[in-house]
This record gives structure tokens, C-alpha cells and sequence, in this order.
């Protein structure tokens, strides 16, 4: 029996010591196009992830047109962590086998884990299984919808045979970027930018009817339907966001990241137009006007203009949200101020905002003549993700902006 025992022990150590040897390097990883998945909820929210490697590792998440590029990779033996942007999230997984495994977790929320995986065998989004049946519309008037809600938006597609992007705009932002595959009487479209992962699915029905099927993240879920609809609109984003009666101007006083508190009677406002952005890091669509700012600040600077963000953050500590904030400014090069606002709660953002009726979207922006006086809300932000309506925003915010700098 005792030889027995010993017989056993032996093999058991000579087998860890195959498998250790047989497990791969993070340094072996090839470089080039993969494709990655988030799964959940029964579902597979698929990606493409380009991986290259000059001194350091550098990984590029893929969503269409849109390229969003992850620094800072971290690498020991089979384990790589890859930040999530500027958001407080990562992908930490294994390389075993040529495959990436591991998981996507959002630090600032308990218990936020969901399997990914990845592999450059099949650097291909969705399997296009065979030619699609309908051509898409380029506009549609779409509902989603569950128990709990109903939201109207605007459907945005571009089809090429069997390949599919578009975006979808609500009231508070966009979709930003999906890509995804026309096959059979199907459609699929997808995104993920660290932040959030979205998968839509949907059958096309012969009137040209969709009616699918929405999976957010952990827990998110919606069925939508949508219809061709060329006059397909939603609601005008400088109208939904006011003043309550009897306030004509925004104030504020509230810390920058050092921890100076900046208060909208400072001398740099002073008879200039303010514009006044409100954000938060863990927000995709203020990413998306969080550079487009910047882009307009460094080629007007001639302009009697000042920017200031106010940013609500995940965690009402000052610390943790000034590590983001501080990350988001040298991501994108932010010169203007950001200053820290508390956390998103509702009763934090009616104390710190007191003359808003209500906030309904992050972003939000204020434009503030040099006499102090309110003059529009924007609410939401659509992005490049929307094509022409990005366009349109663009020549009405310069024309805006310059019409009151003139005044």
C-alpha cells in the first residue's frame, strides 16, 4: 500500500511539472486581429481586438470605423491586464492554448465579472452563414422597451451585403459605434469600449419590420422594433433640459483636481463666454464630446471663450475620482478645468446643480453669455458614431458659440 501511495505522488508531480512547462508566456502572443467575446446573459457580445507589440504590449479595441487605443498593458508570465481606457475597469485573463481567457470587471461596482475570451483563429466579428435576404433602410423609428421602460430613438444603419454597421440615437446620446453581419433574415450588431458592452439581434420581417432583442452588460435587457421611417426624429436636444422659473444664471464652487475650489465668479470668465460640461469619466458619450472640445478649444483660441467641466463621478471620494479625472485629462489633453462635483446619486446632482429642473443626461451642456446669463442647454451628445447628425451638431455649435463671443 505504501508503494503504492508513493507511485501515485510521483506521477502526480511529474504531471504539474508538464503542465507548467506546457503553459504559455503572455511574451508568446501573437500579434495581429483577434476576436474577443464578453459573455453574458446566455449571450456572446463579440469584438475585435488588435494586439501589437514594439517596446511595449499595445491593444486596440475595434468597433467599425471607431479604434479606441488601451496603453499601460500589464504582462507576467501567462496573465495580462489590460486597462479599460480611461474607464475604472480591465480585462484581466490567461494565455493558455492561444487562447485568451479571463474577465471583463468593472472595478467600482461588487461583484461586476463577466467571462471573456479571445482568439486569433477567427478574427471576424459575427459568421455571415448565408446572403442576406432584405437591404436595410438608412432611417428607422425604433422603441425599445421592457417592463420597467419605454425609450424612443432613431435607428441608423448601413448595410453592404452582408455587412452591417449604424448606431441608434435616443434623447440622451447614442449608441455610438456597432458593427455586425446581415445573414438570412437576421441582423446582429455589437460594441464594446471598455465601458459597456451592447448586443442587438433582430429578425427582419418581410414589410420591412424588425423586432429583436437588446442584451446590455450584466443585467440589461430590452426587446426593440423598428420601422422604415425616413421623417424618423427625436426630440430637439436643446429643449429638454431648463432652468427652473425664476433663475437666469448657473453658478457653481467646487474643487479642481488639486483641490482649489473654482467658483464661476473667477477672474478667467470674466466677459467671456462660458461653456459649462457635464460629465462623468465613466461615460462613453462625454468621451466622445470630451475630445471633440478639446479639438475646438485648440483651433479657437482666439475666441473670447472659457470651457469648465464638472464632473460627477462613480464614488463621491475625492481621491478616487481626481486618479480618473487626471487619467481622462491626459488621455484626451484637456486644458480647461475639471472640477469635481460629487457622485452621480440623484440627491448629490440636485444639490450641486439647484437650478436645473432636472438633469436628464450625462452629458449635459450649459452656454453661458459674458453677461452670466443662461442661454442653452444641451442635453446628451451625438457623437462620429451618427455620421451627418455629428456633422450638423458641429456647424450649429460653431455658429452658436461665435454668434455669442461677437455679442
Amino acid at each position: 500500500m505504501k508503494r503504492y501511495i508513493t507511485f501515485n505522488a510521483n506521477l502526480f508531480l511529474i504531471f504539474i511539472l508538464i503542465f507548467a512547462a506546457c503553459k504559455q508566456n503572455v511574451e508568446e502572443l501573437p500579434t495581429g486581429k483577434w476576436r474577443a467575446t464578453i459573455h453574458t446573459q446566455g449571450q456572446q457580445i463579440p469584438f475585435i481586438i488588435q494586439i501589437e507589440k514594439n517596446e511595449y504590449w499595445n491593444i486596440s479595441i475595434i468597433n467599425g470605423e471607431e479604434v479606441i487605443a488601451i496603453d499601460s498593458v500589464q504582462v507576467q508570465g501567462d496573465s495580462i491586464d489590460i486597462p479599460m481606457h480611461i474607464f475604472d475597469a480591465s480585462i484581466i485573463a490567461k494565455f493558455d492554448n492561444n487562447t485568451l481567457q479571463g474577465y471583463w470587471i468593472k472595478h467600482y461596482e461588487d461583484g461586476y465579472e463577466l467571462p471573456f475570451t479571445a482568439t486569433q483563429q477567427e478574427a471576424f466579428r459575427f459568421e455571415a452563414d448565408e446572403p442576406a435576404q432584405f437591404q436595410l433602410e438608412e432611417k428607422y423609428a425604433v422603441t425599445f422597451y421592457n417592463q420597467e421602460d419605454t425609450t424612443e430613438a432613431v435607428g441608423l444603419f448601413e448595410q453592404n451585403k452582408n455587412e452591417l454597421s449604424g448606431t441608434f440615437l435616443t434623447n440622451t446620446g447614442d449608441y455610438r459605434f456597432l458593427a455586425g453581419v446581415a445573414t438570412g433574415d437576421s441582423l446582429k450588431l455589437s460594441t464594446f469600449n471598455g465601458a459597456s458592452a451592447y448586443l442587438f439581434k433582430a429578425k427582419v420581417n418581410k414589410d420591412g419590420k424588425i423586432t429583436g432583442e437588446f442584451y446590455s452588460g450584466k443585467t440589461g435587457f430590452k426587446r426593440w422594433v423598428a420601422k422604415p421611417n425616413k421623417d424618423a426624429f427625436i426630440a430637439d436636444p436643446d429643449t429638454l433640459t431648463k432652468l427652473k422659473d425664476g433663475f437666469e444664471e448657473f453658478s457653481f464652487a467646487l474643487p479642481n483636481l488639486q483641490g482649489d475650489t473654482i467658483t464661476d465668479k473667477h477672474t478667467r470668465f470674466d466677459n467671456k463666454v462660458t461653456i459649462v460640461q457635464i460629465l462623468g469619466s465613466w461615460c462613453p458619450n462625454c468621451m466622445d464630446e470630451t475630445k471633440f472640445l478639446v479639438e475646438w478649444c485648440r483651433e479657437n483660441k482666439q475666441l473670447p471663450v472659457e470651457i469648465v467641466a464638472l464632473a460627477f463621478e462613480n464614488k463621491s471620494d475625492f481621491e478616487y475620482s481626481r486618479r480618473l479625472l487626471e487619467r481622462m485629462k491626459i488621455k484626451y489633453q484637456v486644458t480647461y478645468p475639471i472640477l469635481f462635483a460629487g457622485a452621480t446619486d440623484k440627491e448629490n446632482v440636485n444639490e450641486k446643480l439647484p437650478m436645473i429642473d432636472r438633469l436628464r443626461a450625462f452629458p449635459s451642456t450649459i452656454f453661458i453669455d459674458k453677461n452670466g446669463k443662461v442661454r442653452k442647454i444641451h442635453t446628451g451628445f451625438s457623437g462620429p458614431g451618427t455620421g451627418k447628425y455629428y456633422d450638423e451638431f458641429v456647424l450649429e455649435f460653431n455658429s452658436f458659440v461665435k454668434k455669442l463671443a461677437q455679442e
